[in-house]
């Protein structure tokens, strides 16, 4: 009888602990869950805000192109055309992770204020500095966290391809009074959205798609 109850209580015993652990598995797995969605919550929120700014982006250039041909200026024009696609390509592919995380790309347009030429082109340097240099490093650092290796790739190449727009938008300021003869154009990828002013290499430097993927941009 007591070899009998002893090993009653050895099972009951064996089955408690059993239940006490899968109750810590399945609280473990729930922990995990959550702290996963946390992570893409985290990022899924900068991807959102970087689609909202990109398509702003373009709009703001489109009319800083349409005011830079009013005042003459139709080199400058160009480059802000060029600029507006660049932007174009980053929310699209913004757009796209954004759908890969289960989640739909919105965005609030709002009204543009126009300048001068000479005024809008500096409002584009201080846009480009502030994402290059402070909105998207922040952005990228957090999808390191997070490792959502999509978003890591899309801020890198965002800050890269930025800090080419700046810099042709600084050529552009520092030589504004030549800028009223129209270029040849400036050249878009339509893969990474890399901005140049001349194709004199046989792939993107950017994300090393064939020159072929550039577009030119009048």
């Amino acid at each position: 009888m007591r070899e009998i109850l002893k090993t009653a209580s050895a099972a009951g015993l064996l089955l408690l602990l059993m239940s006490g652990y899968c109750l810590s598995a399945q609280k473990a797995v729930i922990q995990t869950s959550e702290e996963q969605e946390l992570k893409v919550s985290a990022t899924l929120g900068n991807l959102m805000t970087a689609y909202n700014g990109e398509l702003n982006a373009r709009e703001k250039y489109l009319a800083f192109a349409a005011k830079a041909e009013e005042e003459g200026f139709l080199k400058a024009a160009q480059l802000f055309k060029a600029a507006a696609l660049s932007k174009e390509v980053h929310a699209a592919k913004r757009a796209e992770l954004i759908k890969s995380l289960g989640d739909t790309p919105k965005a609030d347009i709002r009204k543009q204020t126009v300048r001068s030429t000479k005024e809008n082109i500096a409002e584009a340097i201080k846009l480009e500095n502030y994402e290059t240099a402070s909105l998207y490093p922040g952005f990228l650092s957090q999808a390191g966290k997070d490792d959502i290796r999509g978003a890591v790739l899309g801020f890198n190449s965002a800050i890269k391809v930025g800090a080419g727009r700046k810099k042709l938008f600084i050529e552009a300021q520092n030589n504004l009074a030549s800028w009223k003869q129209p270029s040849a154009g400036f050249y878009v990828c339509r893969v990474c959205g890399n901005l140049v002013k001349t194709i004199d290499f046989e792939y993107c430097p950017i994300c090393k798609v064939p020159s072929s993927e550039f577009t030119t941009v009048k």
